[in-house]
């Protein structure tokens, strides 16, 4: 499945869901439930879905490393494109 345009694992989304779940991002965590149950090969994340996976992933699994790195990467980005 493809997240950020990052291709992760179905079981690390799984995994992922349940972190946002219980950090309470369960917004977040259906909308990769849902995506995971119909079977979807890309899903669109907001930027409060991202915000929400940098903060589940502070120590990501070797699965989720690559998600973790690119989001962070983003959310650097478009902070300083707001402080320009």
């Amino acid at each position: 499945m493809e997240l950020a345009g990052i291709d992760v694992p179905r079981a690390a989304v799984l995994e992922l869901a349940q972190r946002l779940s219980q950090a309470g991002y369960k917004d977040t965590a259906a909308v990769l439930l849902i995506a995971h149950a119909g079977g979807d090969e890309r899903v669109g994340l907001s930027i409060n879905d991202r915000e929400a996976i940098i903060e589940v992933l502070d120590d990501p699994p070797e699965a989720l490393a690559k998600l973790h790195c690119v989001l962070v990467v983003e959310h650097k980005g478009r902070t300083l494109d707001t402080m320009a």
